[in-house]
């Protein structure tokens, strides 16, 4: 009787590991000057959930490594079927993001199962340094019906590897090489020589050097002019007052003419076609009445354009293209995080 027992003890006790409810931050290791970090959160469940509500707590100095504290994303991932409620105000320096899941008729928002349900998308990093940042789930919230499921918790840890980023110019060409070293190993990139060109006149001699996307020229000592190849973009002819695709599409275009005016090198360009994809994906997707997965192609487009604008440091353009490009890059941003925000499908 008692091998009986303990037999039954060890199977109840394999059954209730399995049937465990747990919410799980994932662990993620990123360089320093990741363009786009994605925290998954994962959710083992032997519940149909109708509701699930936590905050997302980390240390507040976190916030100091985002290029943009206020560009925090929330989007449901995997078998979740809503996204987290968007109109809850995320503050990054509280040092806690709320997460709340839950549908008006009462549905089931998170099937029983195992696996993603929710990303928190906090965009590019800045800065070189290595540091470590936990997060872990606090104040859990899950219903399954009219019923409480209790919930545990499992933190997850954040690494940044630290980037060293070497530049050195060597005269008189202008030609630049930049060396990245990360753990994850080393690139090496060498800018298109520059083109000098010198003529002697009255005035005295002028000096022409010419990079690909800007020209300088220096006549005498301290007056340098330096131009760029195309005008800046016209404004849209029709802008609407409410977020629309409209504006979306406009504020894409002008930073596609930008890109294309710096002849950017075709991997950079690449994030432009990435962008314009992510656009008509989302809109033909809004066009279908399905507003989630148009706000999902949307962040997309999002990426591609943060992306392009955190590389832009290492690219070789002047200093007057790059913070066209960086300025255009903000304001697709803006009205495509205005545009997500706001989205219903299909458009009116």
């Amino acid at each position: 009787m008692s091998r009986f027992v303990a037999a039954a003890l060890i199977l109840f006790g394999a059954l209730s590991v399995r049937a465990a409810n747990v919410l799980t931050v994932d662990d993620a290791t990123v360089d320093a000057d990741e363009f786009d970090l994605v925290l998954p959160i994962e959710l083992e469940s032997d519940h149909p959930l109708t509701r699930l509500r936590f905050d997302l707590a980390y240390d507040p100095a976190f916030c100091d490594r985002l290029d943009d504290p206020e560009g925090i994303d929330l989007s449901g991932a995997g078998r979740a079927t809503v996204d987290p409620d968007d109109t809850i105000d995320i503050t990054c320096t509280d040092g806690a993001i709320r997460i709340d899941m839950s549908d008006p008729t009462g549905a089931v928002v998170i099937p029983a199962g195992s696996g993603e349900i929710v990303e928190v998308d906090f965009g590019a990093l800045v800065g070189n340094a290595a540091a470590t940042f936990t997060f872990t789930a606090k104040n859990v919230l899950a219903r399954a019906g009219g019923s409480d499921v209790a919930v545990s918790v499992m933190p997850g840890t954040l690494t940044i590897r630290a980037v060293t980023t070497t530049t050195t110019t060597s005269p008189p060409t202008g030609s630049t090489t930049t060396t990245t070293v990360s753990t994850g190993g080393s690139t090496s990139s060498t800018a298109p020589s520059a083109t000098t060109t010198s003529t002697t006149g009255p005035g005295g001699t002028a000096t022409t050097t010419s990079f690909p996307g800007a020209t300088t020229t220096t006549s005498v000592p301290g007056v340098t002019t330096t131009t760029t190849p195309g005008a800046a973009p016209a404004p849209c002819d029709v802008v609407d007052a409410r977020p629309s695709f409209t504006n979306v599409r406009c504020a894409l275009d002008a930073f596609a003419q930008r890109a294309a005016a710096a002849q950017l090198p075709t991997s950079l360009a690449a994030f432009v076609d990435r962008a314009r994809a992510g656009v008509d994906t989302a809109e033909a997707r809004c066009a279908q009445a399905s507003t989630r997965r148009a706000r999902a192609a949307l962040r997309v487009a999002m990426r591609a354009v943060s992306g392009l604008r955190h590389r832009l440091g290492r690219a070789h353009v002047a200093d007057d293209v790059r913070a066209g490009l960086a300025d255009a890059a903000g304001s697709f941003l803006f009205e495509a995080r205005f545009l997500r925000g706001f989205l219903a499908c299909p458009e009116p």
